[in-house]
């Protein structure tokens, strides 16, 4: 009866032996995996700063718009201005996302354009001709800024007068917010 539960003893130590040692291989595991090791290196070195001309928080909107001439874009459209400084010590790359959409049907067509301005140099233009409410519709990627720059911008909006009945896209209405991200390089 001794050599029974002498035996019982070696058993409960045995087992008890092999669970403290797949608790420490498990802790072990865990400590080291979550310190988060990998082959890249982040380093947050600075950023970037957005202001909106008029205290417009971003949001450019466009009610009850009508048809005009591309040639009065810059003194007829809807428009909104920001700027992007780079107050980081690296230079940086950032893109421009119109978020947030919110369009009529109606303007969902290429007489409905849009043209980003650099002061008087036109940075890229375009149509709202595939653009979905409550997407994210790009308009630049992959700009560059140096350090302590900034970029002066103005987003016009506008319908093109074709000389055709618009009569559907008059009067309807566009919103979405302007978002400036930076980007990894």
């Amino acid at each position: 009866m001794i050599e029974a539960k002498i035996d019982t003893d070696k058993k409960i130590m045995f087992i008890l032996f092999f669970v403290a040692l797949a608790i420490g291989i498990g802790y072990t595991y865990s400590y080291f995996s979550s310190r988060g090791e990998s082959d890249e290196v982040m380093v947050d070195t600075g950023s970037l700063q957005v202001t909106y001309v008029e205290d417009s928080e971003g949001i450019i909107n466009a009610n009850n718009i009508s048809p005009i001439l591309d040639e009065d874009m810059t003194s007829l459209a809807t428009k909104l201005s920001f700027s992007v400084v780079n107050e980081g010590n690296v230079d940086g790359v950032y893109n421009i996302d119109l978020t947030d959409v919110k369009i009529d049907t109606e303007l969902i067509n290429n007489k409905f354009k849009w043209a980003l301005y650099s002061g008087d140099v036109l940075v890229r233009e375009g149509n709202f001709s595939d653009i979905t409410n409550g997407s994210d519709y790009e308009l630049i990627s992959g700009q560059n800024i140096n350090v302590s720059d900034s970029e002066e911008y103005t987003l016009y909006i506008w319908i093109s007068e074709d000389n055709t009945d618009q009569s559907i896209m008059k009067g309807k209405t566009f919103q979405s917010k302007v978002r400036v991200e930076a980007v990894n390089a």
